[in-house]
C-alpha cells in the first residue's frame, strides 16, 4: 500500500534439517589470522571435513579455497586497511545446500611506513666508571601515519638493553678491560 510512514519489520530464521548423511565439520567455527601483504598462496589455515567438495559463501576474492583438500591460502593485495576480517560460510556443493560452519580470517595490520630515524651512526662517550643499568642514550623514531604503529628495537650487543621507547641501558659497568 501507499502508507506513511513506510513500516517494516525483521525476522531471523533459523533453519535446522536432519539428516545430512554425516557430512560434517570436525568444528563448526574456523579461525585464522594471517598478516596484510602475506605472499601469494601462502597456507592460512585448513578446514577439515569428512566429505570433500566445500564452498565458501559468499564466493571468496581475497583468498583461495581448494574445496577438495580444504585448504585456504592467500591471494595477491591481503590488505588490513581495505578488510580487516573476512566472513564465509562452509557449505556443502550437494543440493540442498547445507550450511556446516563458519570461517572467519583475520587479517593483521603491518604498518605499511617505516619508521625514520635521525640519523644511522650513534657515537656515544662514556667514562670507564659508568654504572650498569643507567641509560645512556635516547633514540627516537619517528612514525609518520600509522596511528597503531609499535616501533621495535633491537641491539646486537650484551653490552647494551633498549627499552620500547628506545632508551638505551648499560647493562653492565665499564671497566678498563670491557671491549
Amino acid at each position: 500500500d501507499a502508507g506513511s510512514p513506510s513500516l517494516y519489520s525483521v525476522t531471523t530464521f533459523v533453519l535446522t534439517i536432519s539428516g545430512n548423511a554425516g557430512i560434517s565439520l570436525l568444528q563448526e567455527r574456523y579461525a585464522f589470522t594471517i598478516c596484510e601483504n602475506a605472499t601469494n598462496n601462502t597456507l592460512i589455515g585448513t578446514i577439515t571435513p569428512t566429505v570433500p567438495n566445500l564452498e565458501l559463501l559468499p564466493t571468496p576474492t581475497s583468498i583461495k579455497f581448494d574445496s577438495l583438500t580444504g585448504e585456504i591460502r592467500v591471494r595477491p593485495g591481503l590488505d588490513y586497511e581495505n578488510i580487516p576480517q573476512l566472513t564465509f560460510s562452509i557449505v556443502t556443493t550437494s543440493n540442498p545446500i547445507i550450511i556446516l560452519g563458519t570461517l572467519v580470517v583475520y587479517v593483521n595490520n603491518i604498518v605499511d611506513v617505516s619508521p625514520l630515524l635521525p640519523q644511522t651512526t650513534y657515537n656515544i662517550d662514556l667514562p670507564i666508571d659508568t654504572p650498569a643499568n643507567n641509560a645512556v642514550w635516547c633514540i627516537p623514531a619517528l612514525i609518520q601515519s600509522e596511528e597503531d604503529a609499535v616501533v621495535t628495537y633491537s641491539l646486537s650487543t650484551p653490552l647494551f638493553a633498549v627499552d620500547t621507547d628506545g632508551v638505551i641501558v648499560l647493562t653492565e659497568s665499564i671497566v678498563e678491560d670491557t671491549p
